[in-house]
């Protein structure tokens, strides 16, 4: 709002004045704010400082010139000197738009601090001004001046990216009258004052737990999660190797959430290992929520099964700093260094009920498929199914005994037309195009042989038919595949010494496949 773009996000009034340097410090009885009650001249001379340490919260380094303070950065003296502007109009677009972007990220990181998890004033704002003036309202309980309420971001820099990048961002549509969206907004900075916001925290925090943050401006940022509309997250804390977030991104449609309820029964618990590891080990990615019960098993058997990039990914409750429940610990530790786990609760926050049913809508968002595999009537996985059935995604559960009380929930849920039956792995994938191309593309990319490459047409048909755990006749598998039953005993044959198939005398049974470089 200033000249010169210097100052952005200040405490802004429908009339401007200039604000003259100070030294870093803002004085609290008329503080110059922008988000978080920052000094503005101190962030931006900071920014200035050291713009390329900002490329990525968390990126592996707090910024040097920095000493942390109440409600403010001070700097040091050699910092003084810097010239006071958030962007350096000189530079290159490409540049100028990375700065922009690590910029928002801070501002992200500020508001999933302060704010709810889909929050309906939250989302109003965030669509109408953007994350910076939206964090900078919400940490002062400022008012909307004229030009942004029509307009939007007012720094140029900021709108362009936003326009650009962000799908959910539309200045000048509104809900509600300026008036009314102040008084909310006012409302919640007061009953939000006093979670702690101090931007150099996040970054410790992030570099103490390994922690990276995806946000809506990113590339790689998953757009299936717009689908959830205004309750989609402000963003997504993650831990594992960020390139892995490209692949959850542009396969969607081989994701598939496995959920079910977290006492399950030793029935609930195999149907989920022997599902979990066939769509693994077809190229799906298992996503589930890492608790007890049905979650954990889905995530153990993707683990030793999957053949794809993304075997799986973990869904948290609370931050990443600590995962939940501590007897998970260990299997999450591997998700982290060989998949991906993610959570839209700021790090060092806890989980709590709230926050898990939240959780599931962003399950069923990343996923095209959701399979119930067991599940109570009141089990939290419906939360799940119901989230999928609204933002239209597949839903699928797994039948049970019509007297068992864990499978209530399924047995209904297919009686209710809510969700189609699903008594093996090959239903899905029949219906989910692609999963089987998904597998070919994943080991092409990382130069991989497999024994299946060569196989005839008649051969693949007869290898997708055939389960993992379960030996099935000669004639069953005829049926499946439309096949006479020598043509499949010679094909049986050839499978057999290709080691992807094997016979106990009775049946056959698909043999894991392994890889050869």
């Amino acid at each position: 709002m200033h000249k010169n773009n210097r100052v952005v996000h200040q405490e802004t009034r429908d009339h401007s004045t200039d604000t003259q340097p100070s030294t870093g410090v803002s004085a609290p009885q008329e503080p110059a704010l922008n988000i978080s009650g920052l000094d503005t001249t101190a962030l931006t001379r900071l920014c200035a400082h050291r713009r390329r340490l900002l490329q990525e919260l968390g990126g592996r380094r707090i910024p040097d010139g920095v000493q942390e303070a109440p409600w403010r950065w001070a700097l040091h003296p050699q910092a003084e000197a810097e010239p006071p502007q958030l962007f350096d109009p000189h530079l290159p677009a490409e540049a100028l738009e990375t700065q922009g972007i690590e910029y928002l990220r801070l501002c992200r990181a500020l508001m999933m601090r302060l704010a709810e998890p889909a929050d309906n004033i939250v989302a109003q704002a965030l669509t109408a001004f953007g994350p910076a003036f939206t964090a900078h309202v919400l940490a002062s309980g400022g008012r909307i001046p004229h030009s942004v309420w029509e307009n939007g971001e007012p720094d140029p820099v900021l709108h362009a990216i936003l326009m650009q990048r962000s799908p959910g961002y539309r200045p000048g549509e509104h809900e509600t009258t300026r008036e009314e969206l102040e008084k909310a907004l006012a409302a919640r900075s007061k009953r939000w004052a006093r979670r702690a916001l101090n931007p150099v925290r996040e970054y410790e925090l992030a570099l103490a737990c390994g922690a990276w943050l995806a946000i809506p401006e990113d590339d790689d940022y998953p757009r299936s999660l717009d689908d959830l509309g205004p309750a989609a997250p402000y963003g997504l804390w993650g831990k594992g190797e960020r390139s892995k977030l490209r692949v959850l991104a542009d396969h969607h449609h081989s994701s598939v959430a496995l959920v079910g309820s977290r006492d399950a029964t030793q029935y609930g618990q195999a149907v989920t290992a022997h599902l979990s590891s066939e769509l693994a080990e077809h190229g799906c990615t298992i996503i589930s929520g890492g608790a007890y019960g049905v979650d954990i098993a889905a995530h153990r058997a993707a683990l030793g099964a999957g053949t794809g990039k993304l075997p799986t990914v973990a869904l948290m409750a609370g931050g990443l700093d600590h995962f939940y429940p501590a007897q998970n610990t260990a299997t999450l530790q591997v998700i982290a260094r060989d998949a991906l786990v993610l959570s839209e609760v700021s790090i060092g926050n806890t989980p709590t009920r709230w926050r898990f049913l939240e959780r599931n809508r962003l399950i069923a968002a990343l996923a095209a498929h959701t399979v119930v595999a067991e599940a109570r009537w009141r089990s939290g996985a419906l939360n799940t199914a119901h989230h999928a059935l609204e933002i239209g995604r597949q839903v699928w559960a797994v039948p049970g005994q019509i007297d068992a009380p864990n499978s209530v929930g399924c047995n209904r849920l297919i009686r209710d037309a809510h969700a189609q039956i699903l008594t093996e792995a090959q239903d899905l994938l029949e219906a989910g195009a692609g999963f089987d191309a998904e597998r070919e593309d994943a080991a092409q990319d990382a130069g991989v042989q497999y024994p299946t490459d060569s196989l005839t047409e008649a051969q693949n048909r007869l290898w997708d038919s055939l389960a993992v755990t379960a030996y099935r006749t000669v004639d069953d598998i005829a049926v499946r595949v439309g096949l006479d039953a020598r043509t499949v005993m010679l094909q049986l044959g050839a499978l057999d010494r290709l080691g992807l198939a094997q016979s106990n005398g009775q049946g056959w049974r698909k043999v894991r496949l392994k890889t050869a470089a």
